[in-house]
């Protein structure tokens, strides 16, 4: 079995996955600003001794993520997380530590082989991206690249960043509702609670043209649990079409990934598969069985 693991700022998805790639088992458990490591150690090692034969683990966690993945350096959704080096990386089952839209990046990728030079933008609690130029992933000095929602933007009291007008956690704190009550009102058709999503959906649509204009994907896919808002993606779709540039935007398909909550879970997974092969190919070359 391979274990992924998504860590957001307001839920943790557990997923695993048999040989064949079908779910058998999954988990969600509430996290929130105060969550901190002790807790997520807790809750990953009760799903992961929960499911037999694990041989593989893939933690996907916000913010920036040491080099090597060794530890989470900062996580502004969840900044008890700060300096948290997840406890199954020490244990017997190969295990590795990624940023979340690195994982969603690895799953595009994933389905999308023939596709060299593609992102990805992710809105949840927080907004990120990820890019391929040509079958590279760029990750920057640190593989600190993607920090989309820390670009500063200006809004009608002076500058804030793209989180602050666009992701989950904006749209929430405008309305001062919980997330399933904006679900539910926006699902009726209420006015005021629409205009807040549909704007923060204009705002995450400009900051997408900013990365087309800058990247020049020819595919780039959105995904994250704020999609799930009636009218957000319609409103950053029309709003990426006109701020990106004419040329660019012929170029790049824009696209939801078909099931956008799970994208950084799919791509947890995939990481646990290739933390399991490496492993295997290390043994395999200890023990002379493999070719060099």
């Amino acid at each position: 079995m391979h274990v992924g693991v998504d860590i957001g700022g307001t839920k943790m998805l557990c997923r695993a996955t048999g040989p064949d790639g079908v779910v058998v088992d999954q988990r969600r458990v509430p996290t929130g600003r105060d969550c901190g490591p002790a807790e997520l150690d807790a809750a990953i090692a009760d799903f992961v001794d929960a499911v037999p034969d694990v041989r593989g683990i893939g933690i996907a966690c916000p913010g920036l993520i040491s080099p090597g993945g060794r530890r989470v350096v900062v996580a502004d959704v969840l900044p008890a997380v700060s300096g948290w080096r997840p406890r199954v990386l020490d244990g017997d089952v190969p295990a590795c530590l990624l940023n979340d839209v690195r994982a969603a990046l690895l799953a595009v990728t994933e389905a999308y082989p023939h596709e060299r030079d593609v992102a990805v933008v992710v809105s949840g609690t927080g907004i990120a991206a990820g890019f391929t130029t040509g079958d590279r992933v760029h990750g920057g000095a640190d593989g600190w690249a993607g920090e989309l929602g820390s670009i500063p933007v200006r809004d009608g009291t002076g500058t804030t960043t793209l989180d602050g007008v666009a992701s989950g956690a904006a749209i929430l704190r405008r309305l001062g509702l919980p997330a399933d009550e904006v679900a539910a009102r926006a699902a009726r058709g209420d006015a005021d609670v629409l205009a807040v999503v549909e704007a923060a959906g204009r705002a995450l649509g400009e900051g997408v043209a900013t990365l087309v204009n800058l990247v020049n994907p020819r595919l780039l896919v959105l995904a994250g649990g704020t999609l799930a808002y009636p009218g957000y993606l319609e409103a950053a779709q029309a709003s990426a079409r006109t701020h990106a540039l004419a040329e660019h935007a012929a170029a790049c398909t824009v696209v939801p990934d078909g099931d956008p909550s799970t994208l950084v879970l799919r791509g947890a997974v995939q990481a646990a598969r290739v933390a399991a092969d490496a492993d295997a190919d290390t043994d395999a070359d200890a023990a002379g069985v493999r070719p060099r």
